[in-house]
């Protein structure tokens, strides 16, 4: 059974957001407050978490930033007004999606199947029983993180170094956008200063390799204004 938390201090939307993916199935534990999610964090796992941006004694933005240090299952965020929407654009960098309130159960429930969908029925990691390798799937693509073997649709591709560290990143971050600095500062371990053009060489050159069309690409795509994500199931 999948397991959310809910962080929110509405106690009242908390619950019926509660009651409502609990009657489609869900196990779900809830959290009023950013301590209370962290600490349910260090001693749970979790499928999904719906946070919302506004608490009491923390930034939703905290909570989500450490929820990325800890794992890469998917957030969905809540917003109370729409003048907070550029905040959420920001959010969106590390969340898979966010919803206005007032909401519909129903939407959020949608919502949230939709998330999960993405994220686990595209993108999985096998372990080969033969060799002990850690394959990422993501769509067509196969990446063997430890033989560092690429293949598209069957067919093995040859990466350089970094080409492969970076697809490996994305892969890992499916369909999230992810911003050149965060590329950048991951990918090559420095601090990003303003220089996007070594991302976008890279970004591609990976595309030359890894689409159809490298001229529109459908796999690794720009987020206009934001950065690149890596789509899963094409």
């Amino acid at each position: 059974m999948r397991k959310i938390l809910i962080v929110e201090d509405e106690i009242d939307v908390a619950k019926l957001v509660a009651d409502q993916l609990k009657s489609e199935g869900f196990q779900v534990l809830m959290a009023h407050d950013g301590k209370s999610a962290i600490d349910s964090i260090d001693v749970e796992e979790f499928n999904l978490f719906i946070l919302d941006i506004m608490l009491p004694d923390m930034d939703g933005s905290e909570v989500l930033q450490y929820i990325r240090r800890k794992t890469s299952k998917p957030v969905i965020m809540l917003t109370a007004k729409d003048n907070d929407m550029d905040k959420v654009v920001n959010f969106t960098l590390g969340a898979d999606d966010y919803i206005v309130k007032p909401f519909s159960l129903i939407e959020l429930t949608a919502r949230v199947k939709a998330v999960l969908r993405r994220t686990e029925g595209t993108h999985h990691i096998t372990e080969n029983q033969v060799g002990k390798e850690t394959i990422l799937h993501c769509g067509s693509l196969e990446i063997n993180c430890d033989t560092t073997e690429v293949k598209v649709k069957g067919n093995v591709i040859s990466l350089k170094a970094k080409e492969f560290t970076l697809l490996k990143y994305l892969a890992e971050r499916p369909n999230r956008v992810v911003t050149i600095a965060q590329i950048y500062e991951s990918v090559w371990g420095k601090e990003f200063i303003h220089d996007d053009n070594t991302v976008m060489v890279h970004i591609s050159r990976l595309r030359n390799k890894i689409e159809e069309d490298p001229a529109n690409p459908q796999r690794l795509q720009t987020v206009r204004g934001l950065g690149y994500r890596l789509v899963c199931g094409k």
